[in-house]
């Protein structure tokens, strides 16, 4: 679902591994398909980010910091080159999207926990489905929870027809 779909909600009960296991399999998947890839998960807590990430890299059997790492404001533990699953506060990503304005390294978005609201959080929603509708964004968003309404995230992150279109109407028009 996530390889033909560019946004795809998860939902499954609280414990089943969705923080820890789908940032592993999207990982295990762009290697055995030969891809490179840089998987972006946040977490709403603090806590959670770097027990999240201490976990993963424990279960890859790598230092935390290495392939798996955190970023909660200025606390950080990762390499720049190396890491390729990282966790971080929807706060650290908002920021990373407002100052770069754009995620072109990034191939996975993974935000979890997303019945949590926050204004951190609405404001990551608005900010992507931006990118997502004009096309500016070629990562995958995964949106994950444990309750949450599914109707209400599909209808939020389908595009309008016209904005999908609008490109391709703009250009039959100047010929």
């Amino acid at each position: 679902m996530i390889r033909t779909n560019r946004v795809v909600l998860i939902r499954g009960f609280t414990g089943c591994g969705k923080s820890t296991q789908i940032p592993q399999y999207l990982a295990v998947d762009c290697q055995n398909h030969g891809q490179a890839y840089n998987i972006i998960v946040t977490q709403p807590r603090r806590v959670a980010v770097k027990l999240l990430a201490t976990r993963v890299a424990a279960e890859l059997n790598c230092p935390l910091g290495t392939l798996v790492g955190y970023q909660i404001g200025l606390d950080r533990s990762r390499d720049n080159k190396a890491t390729k699953i990282l966790y971080l506060t929807p706060g650290v990503l908002l920021q990373r999207l407002i100052l770069s304005s754009s995620l072109n390294f990034v191939t996975h978005i993974i935000l979890d926990e997303i019945h949590e609201r926050s204004a951190d959080m609405d404001m990551l929603f608005l900010l992507l489905k931006k990118q997502i509708c004009e096309r500016r964004l070629n990562a995958k968003l995964i949106l994950m929870s444990a309750t949450c309404d599914v109707a209400l995230f599909q209808a939020y992150f389908t595009c309008p027809e016209e904005v999908l279109g609008a490109e391709e109407e703009e250009e039959e028009e100047l010929v």
